[in-house]
């Protein structure tokens, strides 16, 4: 019972602290975000994804946005904040990397700590950010953590590599589209 006490107060921790500049400045904090809210908002109003610009590059953002805004009848303002949350998520996820690499669990709780508190800046910066980096980071760390508890699945760790593959960058996502297409 203790493990559970301590790795949901880690957990937690680690949604405040990637909270906190929206809770401070109710709104995000970065510029990318902004650019992505809007690609976002275009994306529900016109029905459709467009990769034109720089900004339509990364997909995976703005499709969380609006995912989560339609799903859950939000305002994609608001849904910008699932990314932040997804990256706290990490904080399990690193946990189940940490304790499979190590085998000691005082180590696996000392992974998402570190996470969380080592530099506070940069977790605050980097996981609340609504970026096209960001919204990778819980993807990659579930990639890492499913492929070290479920190896023999290796269909599922292909299905997981190819959404990051083809979510982060666009180029992927073209050549998808061209190959279904042909």
């Amino acid at each position: 019972m203790r493990k559970e006490i301590i790795l949901i107060t880690v957990l937690v921790l680690a949604v405040f602290t990637v909270l906190i500049p929206w809770l401070v400045n109710k709104a995000p904090y970065i510029g990318d975000a902004w650019i992505h809210l809007r690609k976002a908002e275009d994306i529900v109003i016109q029905g459709r994804l467009k990769l034109e610009e720089y900004n339509d590059m990364w997909p995976l953002v703005n499709l969380l946005i609006v995912f989560y805004s339609i799903i859950l009848s939000i305002s994609p303002l608001i849904s910008t904040q699932i990314i932040p949350f997804l990256v706290s998520l990490s904080a399990i996820n690193l946990y189940i990397i940490s304790l499979k690499v190590s085998r000691s669990k005082y180590a696996a709780f000392s992974t998402p700590i570190a996470l969380i508190f080592t530099p506070l800046y940069t977790f605050i910066t980097f996981g609340s950010a609504v970026m096209k980096e960001t919204a990778a980071f819980y993807l990659t760390t579930l990639l890492v953590a499913y492929f070290l508890v479920n190896r023999p699945n290796l269909i599922c760790l292909l299905l997981l590599s190819f959404g990051l593959v083809v979510g982060h960058h666009f180029a992927s996502l073209a050549i998808l589209m061209f190959l279904l297409s042909i």
